[in-house]
């Protein structure tokens, strides 16, 4: 499991503050971008890098690249 920005808060006000209603909208709100998001899946970017590479590579004509030049005899 990878964990990152861990963050560790105290309280810093001398009286509890009771903001529920505020605290409901957030918890709603967080539920909601989570069904939102349940169907994303998270690819590297070096996989998004490399699937883009290879599809500029074959959208391109072979001898573009240089690599068919020196295959071909040109007697």
């Amino acid at each position: 499991m990878y964990f990152s920005n861990i963050k560790i808060l105290s309280p810093l006000a001398e009286k509890p503050i009771d903001d529920s209603e505020l605290i409901n909208r957030t918890i709603k709100r967080n539920h909601a971008m989570m069904e939102e998001t349940s169907s994303t899946i998270t690819v590297p970017a070096t996989f998004m890098f490399r699937m883009l590479t290879s599809f500029y590579r074959l959208r391109r004509p072979e001898g573009l690249f240089g690599l068919d030049d020196d295959d071909e005899s040109t007697e």
